[in-house]
């Protein structure tokens, strides 16, 4: 006779990767553990030696080896850790270590809530980046919520990635796209990648000094400090469009729709949609979110 189902499963864990990177890591475990608890994080660790990883609490840090940067490697162990996972969660999300998911609090409460009622097998989230107006805005205050520091996103479909997993699910270097055709709801990745320009900068020059397994990967992680901050000049220049943020209104909707109309011809690809679907106009980032994190 079978054994029954467990139904005592929590719902929903979080995995990250992390090498030195204190400035993302203590965003992303302080609101991920709010959301989830911090017993169902999963850290892992590519070699820190800065003691970014070294007092997290409850949080699971598993320590793996330095080697040099492999994405295809990365994106392999992910898969197959998160895999792993869903023996004992009903659900997983993944993201790198500054890129936040969170659910939209127009249509959940949570990101626990928002899993539970989405049966999509792989969701992937709504990208945006969250962007530092120089000369506008101050420089990061880690004792304030981000969001209430930074006022605009653009969107990127680069960002939109496979974030939510009911099923193992393969990921390509990257994490751009997985097994599965692209599937939006209302979930979204804010991205930290531009929210901060001195933050920026002190992360560059890690990613810089990376011995790198592919001498052509990575690119846009081996900037120099000038280009980095050219790009965020540029993007926060962009005309601002105020209308409300949902994934059921202009002009998100607008931009899901090019995603996912991307997708054809790409159905055998390694990346699934197009990553150069980029953005025309800043949005506001909603009330709503602003207590998120």
């Amino acid at each position: 006779m079978a054994d029954p189902p467990n139904t005592d499963l929590p719902g929903l864990a979080a995995v990250t990767t992390v090498h030195n990177d204190p400035d993302h890591l203590r965003i992303w475990t302080a609101y991920h553990a709010r959301q989830l608890g911090a017993r169902n994080l999963y850290v892992i660790d590519l070699g820190s030696d800065d003691g970014s990883t070294a007092d997290l609490g409850e949080i699971n840090v598993l320590r793996l080896p330095r080697t040099k940067r492999d994405d295809v490697r990365r994106a392999a162990f992910i898969s197959d850790f998160t895999a792993s996972l869903l023996a004992w969660y009903d659900c997983v999300l993944h993201s790198e270590v500054d890129e936040i998911l969170v659910a939209d609090p127009r249509h959940a409460p949570s990101l626990a809530a928002l899993a539970a009622t989405t049966r999509a097998p792989v969701l992937n989230a709504i990208g945006v980046h969250i962007i530092h107006r120089l000369g506008q805005e101050m420089a990061f205050d880690p004792t304030r919520p981000v969001l209430h520091q930074r006022r605009h996103v653009f969107s990127a479909s680069a960002a939109c990635k496979p974030a939510l997993i009911r099923r193992p699910a393969r990921w390509a270097p990257g994490f751009h796209a997985a097994d599965a055709p692209a599937c939006f709801g209302h979930l979204w990745l804010l991205s930290l990648r531009w929210f901060d320009l001195d933050i920026a900068h002190r992360r560059l020059a890690t990613t810089r000094a990376m011995a790198w397994q592919y001498p052509d990967a990575g690119q846009d992680q081996r900037l120099s400090d000038d280009e980095m901050t050219q790009q965020m000049v540029g993007f926060a220049s962009l005309p601002q469009d105020t209308r409300d943020l949902d994934a059921g209104l202009p002009p998100v909707s607008d931009f899901v729709a090019d995603v996912l109309r991307s997708q054809r011809g790409r159905e055998t690809d390694v990346y699934r949609i197009a990553l150069d679907i980029w953005p025309s106009t800043l949005w506001r980032i909603p009330e709503r979110f602003r207590g998120l994190f």
